[in-house]
């Protein structure tokens, strides 16, 4: 998606395709930008955007994009749980900081301020969607917490933070079906796993900084 078109831009487009379209038909939206300042990718994700690229476009980076789209796609796929959800953070099989490593080498490759960046960044909008989604819980608003979680699952998968990204998919769903029942449950998880990445990514920054010092 093009921000800079004639008559409706990106951003408004994003916005009416995100409220006009039913779930089953809603669209993988990759940004095309000139932008890259962080407030500008803000903007993008709280527009309903999946993802974005910088203008001019790098194959390699449109790649990138599209595989985390895939990503999503599957975590939207994984039907919610029909049984309250356990209070215990699972255990990932791969952990958290492989995959986060692994999704940011794709993004930035060996450009370690970009890096830092990207997780400052992240860092920065994460609690403001975790307000969003504890907002839209204690008033009981399932479209206020759809999008809040939407908004966090899109900025998880874009760094490689999976189990996040797959809790925020199913308390999506959830959401999108009218009831908040057995929200509670998964918004403590959102929390408990959002703790530990906060520190991961804390941990990875301090280690960005040795690396560069060195």
């Amino acid at each position: 998606m093009d921000l800079h078109m004639p008559d409706l831009d990106g951003l408004e487009a994003t916005r009416l395709i995100r409220d006009t379209l039913p779930a089953h038909r809603q669209p993988r939206i990759v940004a095309m930008t000139a932008s890259a300042m962080p407030e500008d990718r803000r903007r993008l994700l709280e527009a309903g955007m999946d993802d974005y690229v910088s203008k001019p476009t790098r194959l390699d980076e449109l790649a990138a994009a599209l595989d985390r789209c895939r990503d999503a796609r599957r975590a939207d796929a994984a039907p919610a749980s029909t049984e309250s959800p356990s209070s215990d953070t699972t255990i990932p099989v791969v952990p958290m900081i492989d995959t986060i490593r692994t999704q940011l080498t794709e993004l930035a490759g060996d450009d370690l301020d970009f890096v830092r960046e990207i997780l400052t960044d992240y860092l920065n909008v994460a609690p403001e969607l975790l307000a969003g989604i504890d907002a839209g819980l204690g008033a009981a608003d399932p479209n206020q917490t759809r999008e809040a979680a939407h908004t966090l699952k899109s900025s998880s998968g874009a760094i490689g933070a999976r189990e996040l990204q797959q809790l925020c998919a199913e308390l999506e769903s959830l959401s999108r079906g009218g009831s908040l029942e057995q929200a509670p449950a998964i918004v403590r998880r959102i929390h408990e796993t959002f703790e530990m990445l906060q520190q991961i990514i804390q941990d990875e920054l301090d280690r960005l900084d040795a690396r560069q010092a060195a």
